[in-house]
């Protein structure tokens, strides 16, 4: 039996049901109005082999340091909106701080960065609570943006994100057969989005087909399955 919580390492198709952990992660204050929507930013992987998913291009570094203590993570943007935490984080034998996404700089902790994924970490996993403070930026979309035929990606990114795991061809041909007839990117994200919702039934207890990949086992033939499978049917889709 496996239990539910935060994990360094993320494989799929493991076997038996997954209890619900109450233990507490964290505790956030933040300042009235809370944003319409918040993602955490904790941990990114970038590969999937078709068991597991992995980090490929981390490259961990120190960030610079100003005058007020502060850990500058990226150039303020002065025409996005701020979202300042405090934020409690509960030892859970991790080494990554958590803070909202994208994070702009961290107060009270001597954090290090992946760059690339935006992830934050410590040197070691704590022994204790932690106290510190995040300041985030937010990266609204406009609704020209999403109206477009076409979006530049550069290849550094293609080439970084756009690799499948092997045996992927019936995923292929869903993912052309939901999207064939949209010429909009934003309106085939929301169609594979509204396929996933409709279609599948959210369940801690899955039985592991070992003649299957994970996602191809989850997509057409059990059909249910919880988030790590829907988060990576819906990566492979797109």
């Amino acid at each position: 039996i496996r239990v539910s919580g935060f994990s360094d390492k993320v494989a799929l198709g493991e076997i038996g049901p997954i209890l619900l952990d109450p233990t507490v992660v964290m505790r956030v204050e933040m300042p009235d109005p809370w944003p319409e929507s918040i993602y955490w930013r904790g941990k990114a992987f970038d590969e999937y082999d078709g068991r597991a998913w992995k980090s490929r291009y981390g490259i961990w570094r120190l960030p610079v340091r100003n005058s007020r203590g502060d850990w500058i993570l990226e150039p303020t943007d002065l025409s996005r909106p701020m979202i300042l935490q405090k934020i409690m984080l509960e030892p859970i034998e991790t080494a990554t701080v958590f803070a909202a996404s994208q994070p702009a700089s961290i107060r009270g902790l001597p954090v290090f960065q992946d760059h690339l994924s935006q992830s934050l970490r410590l040197g070691s996993p704590p022994q204790r609570r932690l106290i510190y403070t995040a300041t985030s930026q937010t990266a609204p979309f406009f609704l020209e943006e999403l109206k477009r035929e076409s979006l530049p990606v550069p290849p550094a990114i293609q080439a970084a994100y756009l690799q499948l795991p092997e045996k992927s061809d019936r995923i292929v041909t869903l993912a052309h057969s939901l999207t064939k007839s949209i010429r909009v990117p934003y309106e085939k994200i929301r169609k594979i989005e509204q396929f996933l919702k409709e279609n599948y039934r959210y369940s801690l207890e899955v039985e592991a087909s070992g003649r299957e990949a994970p996602i191809d086992d989850f997509l057409f033939t059990q059909k249910k399955g919880y988030c790590e499978q829907y988060a990576t049917a819906m990566v492979l889709l797109l």
